[in-house]
């Protein structure tokens, strides 16, 4: 493939991924460098993404649509831990193997890239470390504000709940 052939691959990609938080503050020399073996899919509601302890092959960035992540118990009952709905990582960036599953809520547009390559990247750059760190810590701190909806034992309650925040 030529390099106007990859460039004209590339800005589709580099134009949304500009837009998400974890990439905002990057480079375009930077963002072209993650991006060079990654590329956007279309999922369909209902698809599974990914189920927990399967081994993680790419960073998923959800550019559209939207992503319900959820646990599975020892009898098989589905626990619904997050809704994501907005331009943000899906999946943890530097855990081995998925440690929940991931299913598609409504037809979506996400952003593979190799999770061996974004690592690589993301150790030699102190602008990506931060940036991780920072949405690690946001994501981290949403799901703790949603712990006390997960006690609320009536599931009106929480849907009313969830359109509230």
């Amino acid at each position: 493939m030529s390099n106007s052939e990859k460039e004209n691959l590339c800005k589709p990609i580099l134009s949304e991924l500009r837009n998400i938080s974890l990439f905002s503050n990057l480079e375009e020399s930077e963002l072209k460098e993650i991006l060079e073996h990654s590329k956007i899919n279309k999922f369909k509601k209902g698809e599974i993404l990914f189920l927990a302890q399967e081994e993680v092959f790419n960073l998923y960035i959800l550019i559209e649509g939207s992503v319900k992540i959820f646990a599975l118990d020892e009898d098989g009952n589905e626990s619904s831990l997050q809704l994501i709905d907005n331009k943000t990582f899906i999946n943890d960036v530097f855990s081995d193997k998925f440690q929940t599953s991931a299913q598609i809520l409504e037809d979506s547009q996400i952003a593979l890239i190799p999770i061996t390559q974004f690592r690589k990247y993301a150790q030699s750059s102190l602008t990506l470390s931060n940036n991780i760190l920072r949405e690690t810590s946001l994501k981290n701190t949403r799901l703790l504000n949603q712990l006390p909806n997960l006690k609320l034992n009536n599931s009106i309650k929480k849907v009313g709940q969830f359109l509230l925040e």
